[in-house]
């Protein structure tokens, strides 16, 4: 259960990401400052060549240009929803596969085998 929770936190990741990178799509002046100040803070990763390499791949340059909204359309577009699809797979497969986890004071702890809630193996999308 450990890995389905960890598919979780990546597809809640993946979730703020595409949020982050669906902002500057708008392309006004809030979104430009909102992004610009975003990947400035890639600059406190702590190698300073570190965190200078990351926010100059993010942006595409050391402004934000057609090149940075390129870089965050196809971003927003086409990377993160395959990951987001992806992982919702396994994670789905994985929630069917082992069921959904009891509260804490339900489950006995200590046991060999413990209590699960099977998900309903006829959901279909």
């Amino acid at each position: 259960r450990q890995f389905t929770w960890f598919t979780g936190v990546i597809l809640l990741v993946v979730t703020l990401f595409l949020s982050f990178s669906g902002y500057l799509l708008p392309w006004d002046q809030l979104a430009l400052w909102a992004v610009t100040i975003g990947t400035s803070m890639a600059e406190a990763i702590p190698p300073k060549v570190v965190g200078d390499t990351v926010n100059l791949l993010a942006r595409g340059a050391p402004d934000i240009g057609s090149s940075g909204l390129l870089r965050f359309y196809l971003l927003h577009v086409l990377f993160l929803p395959l990951i987001l699809i992806l992982f919702f797979f396994v994670h789905y497969y994985k929630v069917v596969l082992y069921g959904i986890s009891l509260p804490a004071q339900e489950e006995e702890i200590g046991e060999d085998s413990a209590k699960k809630v099977p998900a309903d193996r006829r959901v279909y999308f």
